[in-house]
């Protein structure tokens, strides 16, 4: 009992203790309450911060996409520019990706950025580089131009755009860097930062790429394709004749042409031919149905004129004859295709900057590309700017023009005429007599017999140093020929040449490389004293079937030749035959000609018929009270009325009774069309005519004609319609043609303009 009682007296002194420690827990849950409430506040104001930056750089990455695409918008601006280009050029597809790449680089050249109401327009890419051959290369950015793709920042908010690093001295400019092969443009380091009004700041950096996307033209080449005749001025059969004769000489300078041009041959004196830029000229041998011949596909220097071809232009002709001081120049990216030679029978001056294709690869003089100089008044060859020289095949020593197969092929590529002395047996394999020897006609072939039989009764005795005939394949009598003159004065007497005719090119090619080692000094004199070479240090780098030059100080070495160009010269040559017949390098026909592809030879002898040499107008409408009428489905000729060439004026093709898309006539024997407008100037659509024409002065159209045309000197000016007009009619013989790009419809601008080295700060 004792216990119970004290037990008791114990709890009634503890009497208070649980409100205290109920204080307690509620303090401590009190403390743990509001550390958490802390914890969770500071959260929550990391959340927001977050939140906040986000939001921010979501800016500053919003902002670099708009610039982005303000530079896809710049690059399908290019894109576009560069693709019409290659729609009006008229060339390869090697060439085709050049012009779309200058083109592309002079759009972006010229590009200007705006705000959105079209206000602060500035160039994006400024000062761009021109380069010597008037391309361009692109080098700086500008941020001010890029700063208008950019919208206006929110309240209190602001955008600033830098360059990582400033150039060109400016601190407006960013570096801008052109690939090497000009396959790109990078814009480096373009640096935005975003500020909002409450002081969250964000920057992002990148490199933006803008790519120029593969191209590969797609032709639908088709026989007589109105795309084949885009941008052609003139297409003349037998040739165009740039000058007039007068009774005090030629016409003077000034005479220009402008757009695409095909003839049967060009005769310069005097006067001026431009092949513009990227545009064509194709100077053909086409074939005249009456006789089976073909024109000669020369350009032929008559007098001191000047023909000139520009950047990315293309020209095919057969020959390039310079004389009489002409001069010949080719600009950078430039194409000359040239089927036979380039020869130098006088003065002259040939300045090369652009592609050179010899590509004549055949086994006679006539089929067989080299460069030659016939003539002591020096010739002048500059490549000092060449991109590329080939020649397919090599010099010879020209036989009588009555059988041009009788020619004794040379070793040498580029040939000054007096080398041809280096296959002349020597004189002692003829017993002593000379070389060339002098005989009576009469006894010419027995002779020649006789003289062969010596040459290999000889044929072990030493050539060239320790070299015999038989070392460089020359073993029986087809290794001889002999080319036999007449001599001057004396008709009852001829002059035997008897020279080394090698087996081969490899042969030839051969001989020559010892010969002018054992006689450099000798080969050196006739060069010096026929050519005046100039860049050929880089000799080495031309490609030729034979034996080349190189300069090396102030003498000369020989090259060796290459066995690697038969294939490529016989493709070309088929293509150069393929446009003498249809203007399309796919497709032949071996009894066509230019202007008869596109024109239906019975509507034009039905429109001219009874009123040959005198201009016909062809017609879509007419005044319905007109007197003799014809029609012809819903084109019009008129019957009852002829006009002569004082009626297409500088205004424009009109007749008073109709719109009149254009002329077509039929020339009388012997006496070309003649035109010439009111006002120093024709304006044509086109002008059609199964003859010759000859033009008094300018004329703006297209002009076709089946024989030659004689320019006078005067311009023609490229009439980007008269192709669709002379469609339009019924004299067009040609089906719709038409190219375009195998890439491009489906071009993936996301792939084309690229972010790379992206860093947010």
């Amino acid at each position: 009992m004792k216990h119970l009682k004290e037990g008791k007296k114990a709890l009634q002194q503890n009497r208070g203790n649980g409100l205290i420690l109920v204080l307690v827990i509620a303090i401590v849950v009190t403390f743990l309450g509001i550390a958490l409430l802390s914890t969770s506040y500071t959260s929550y104001l990391v959340k927001v911060a977050e939140r906040e930056s986000n939001d921010t750089f979501a800016s500053a990455e919003d902002g670099m996409d708009l610039i982005r695409a303000g530079l896809v918008h710049a690059e399908s601006n290019a894109i576009a520019s560069g693709y019409a280009k290659v729609l009006q050029s008229f060339a390869d597809n090697t060439t085709n990706k050049l012009i779309f790449k200058t083109a592309f680089y002079d759009e972006l050249g010229q590009y200007q950025t705006s705000k959105r109401d079209s206000s602060n327009p500035l160039p994006l890419f400024p000062n761009p580089r021109i380069n010597a051959d008037g391309t361009k290369t692109i080098r700086y950015y500008s941020l001010s131009a890029l700063e208008n793709y950019l919208p206006q920042a929110h309240e209190g908010d602001s955008y600033q755009l830098a360059a990582a690093m400033t150039a060109g001295g400016v601190e407006d400019y960013g570096s801008a860097v052109q690939a090497e092969d000009n396959r790109s443009v990078t814009l480096r380091g373009i640096r935005l930062t975003y500020t909002r009004a409450d002081g969250y700041v964000t920057s992002v950096t990148t490199d933006i790429t803008m790519a120029i996307p593969e191209v590969e033209l797609r032709k639908a080449d088709i026989v007589g394709g109105e795309k084949a005749l885009q941008n052609f001025t003139a297409i003349a059969d037998k040739g165009i004749k740039n000058y007039r004769d007068l009774e005090g000489g030629t016409t003077p300078d000034g005479g220009v042409i402008e757009g695409s041009v095909y003839a049967g041959k060009v005769e310069m004196k005097g006067g001026a031919f431009n092949v513009a830029d990227n545009q064509c000229m194709i100077v053909g041998r086409t074939l005249d149905p009456a006789t089976g011949q073909r024109t000669s596909g020369d350009i032929t220097f008559l007098g001191a004129g000047t023909f000139t071809q520009g950047v990315g232009s293309t020209l095919w002709a057969n020959n390039i004859q310079i004389s009489s001081n002409g001069d010949f120049s080719t600009r950078v990216n430039s194409r000359t295709l040239v089927a036979d030679d380039l020869m130098f029978d006088d003065e002259g001056t040939v300045h090369l900057r652009g592609n050179y294709y010899g590509f004549g690869c055949g086994n006679e003089a006539k089929q067989s590309s080299s460069i030659i100089f016939n003539s002591p008044r020096k010739g002048t060859l500059d490549v000092t700017d060449i991109q590329s020289l080939l020649l397919a095949g090599r010099s010879f020593v020209q036989g009588e023009e009555s059988n041009p197969a009788a020619s004794v092929g040379m070793g040498s590529s580029i040939t000054a005429k007096p080398e041809q002395v280096a296959y002349l047996i020597p004189s002692d394999y003829l017993g002593g007599d000379l070389n060339p020897t002098i005989v009576a006609e009469e006894d010419s072939v027995e002779r020649m017999d006789e003289m062969v039989a010596r040459i290999l009764a000889n044929k072990d005795h030493p050539l060239i140093k320790d070299k015999t005939l038989a070392d460089y394949g020359i073993t029986d009598a087809s290794g001889i020929r002999v080319l036999t003159y007449p001599l001057p004065g004396d008709s009852t007497k001829v002059s035997q040449y008897y020279f080394l005719n090698f087996p081969d090119k490899t042969k030839a090619n051969e001989y020559f490389r010892d010969y002018f080692n054992s006689h450099k000094g000798q080969i050196q004199k006739y060069i010096d004293a026929y050519a005046s070479l100039q860049g050929f240090e880089q000799g080495s780098s031309f490609i030729t079937a034979s034996t080349s030059i190189r300069k090396d100080g102030d003498s000369y070495e020989v090259t060796p030749g290459s066995n690697s160009l038969k294939d490529e010269g016989e493709d070309l040559m088929r293509r150069y035959m393929n446009l003498s017949q249809t203007l399309s390098e796919e497709n032949s026909d071996e009894n066509g000609t230019p202007f008869w592809t596109y024109i239906k030879r019975d509507k034009l002898m039905e429109f001219c018929e009874g009123r040959e040499g005198q201009l016909v107008p062809v017609a879509w409408h007419v005044d319905p009270n007109a007197a003799e009428r014809s029609y012809n489905g819903n084109k019009v000729v008129y019957r009852g009325e002829v006009y002569g060439s004082e009626t297409i004026g500088a205004d424009g093709p009109t007749d008073g009774k109709g719109e009149v898309a254009g002329y077509c006539a039929k020339a009388r024997p012997n006496e070309p069309i003649r035109v010439s407008g009111a006002g120093g100037g024709v304006k044509c659509n086109f002008l059609v005519v199964d003859g010759d024409v000859e033009l008094g002065n300018q004329f703006d159209g297209i002009i076709m004609c089946s024989g030659m045309l004689n320019t006078g000197g005067a311009s023609l000016h490229l009439q980007m319609d008269g192709i669709s007009y002379l469609r339009n009619s019924d004299l067009w013989n040609g089906t719709r043609g038409g190219s375009g790009l195998s890439k491009g419809d489906d071009w993936a601008m996301d792939e084309v303009v690229t972010y790379s080295n992206w860093k947010k700060d």
